[in-house]
């Protein structure tokens, strides 16, 4: 999926409504949770954002994706946000195996995130965030680089027509 932090309003609708178990008012309440976060990267000193996306999750086909990926290069535009993007032709990297987010905190130390059907973890020991930060290293190595990754992504939000 697009990075919590990049999604529309729509997008992130599209996605808390995944679960179709889940009632309309907590759709709403984990999506203005969503929004309320995204505002960390219109504060005075939003942090620097590195993102990877693969591909395949910029051609999805829906209604709302053109709306999202225009978005997307909107964000790119920031001086602090980073999108790269791991090209369909890069085959099996680790980032397949599940989301994972890195913020390093204000004293220099690292923390983690993954992401899982049952919600998320925090990971802070050394030895996992280090195992961490060498994924990481990985899918970045298998990403394009910046400029290459947005040109991509401008070619898939064309064939989606005008918003």
């Amino acid at each position: 999926m697009i990075p919590g932090l990049f999604q529309t309003e729509n997008y992130a609708r599209a996605v808390f409504r995944l679960v179709d178990t889940r009632p309309e008012q907590e759709v709403e309440q984990h999506l203005a949770a969503r929004l309320e976060r995204q505002e960390i990267l219109t504060r005075e000193h939003p942090p620097q954002v590195v993102a990877v996306i693969d591909e395949s999750v910029l051609r999805r086909a829906d209604a709302i994706m053109g709306e999202q990926l225009a978005h997307l290069l909107r964000m790119a535009e920031l001086p602090y946000v980073h999108i790269h993007v791991v090209p369909a032709g890069a085959g099996l990297y680790i980032g397949l195996d599940g989301p994972l987010a890195l913020a390093m905190l204000p004293d220099g130390g690292w923390v983690g995130c993954l992401d899982h059907q049952a919600g998320s973890a925090a990971v802070g020991t050394e030895e996992k965030v280090a195992t961490l930060l060498a994924r990481w290293e990985g899918v970045r190595g298998a990403a394009l680089p910046e400029a290459m990754s947005v040109a991509l992504v401008k070619e898939v939000e064309s064939q989606h027509g005008p918003q």
